[in-house]
């Protein structure tokens, strides 16, 4: 679980402005505890806070994005917003992530393509380390 740590993570859009009174939907994972289900979201590098693994999302790996394309239809608003995310996963514009989150809601269906939540994460890879995002370049 470790590995998470560096992670860059959403607020649930949902709970997003009551949690965080507006001030931030996405940071970076801090800390996480394997004995409880809470992790700890550092905010524009200025506060932290513990949330439940279920109210974060993260970028899903990219074949699980390419999957997801092949297996929806899509209109072409939202694969505008999921085209530029899989180029970065493929090619390594880590420092994008921040960002491409983000744009994931502007679109219908586009957060249900290429995130997931941590929760999903951790229940698919229990044992397996966690693909960071692209190469880091």
């Amino acid at each position: 679980m470790n590995d998470l740590i560096g992670t860059i993570v959403m607020v649930d859009p949902s709970i997003a402005d009551f949690r965080t009174h507006g001030s931030a939907k996405i940071g970076i994972i801090t800390a996480v505890d394997p004995h409880q289900e809470d992790i700890e979201v550092e905010f524009m590098g200025r506060w932290r806070e513990k949330l439940a693994a279920r109210t974060l999302w993260t970028l899903k790996p990219l074949v699980e994005i390419h999957r997801s394309l092949s297996e929806n239809k899509l209109k072409w608003t939202d694969k505008k917003i999921i085209i530029p995310i899989t180029f970065s996963a493929e090619y390594g514009v880590h420092n994008m992530q921040y960002h491409y989150l983000e744009s994931l809601l502007h679109g219908k269906k586009t957060l249900d393509i290429a995130a997931e939540t941590v929760q999903d994460l951790l229940n698919r890879y229990p044992q397996q380390s966690h693909r960071k995002f692209g190469y880091g370049r």
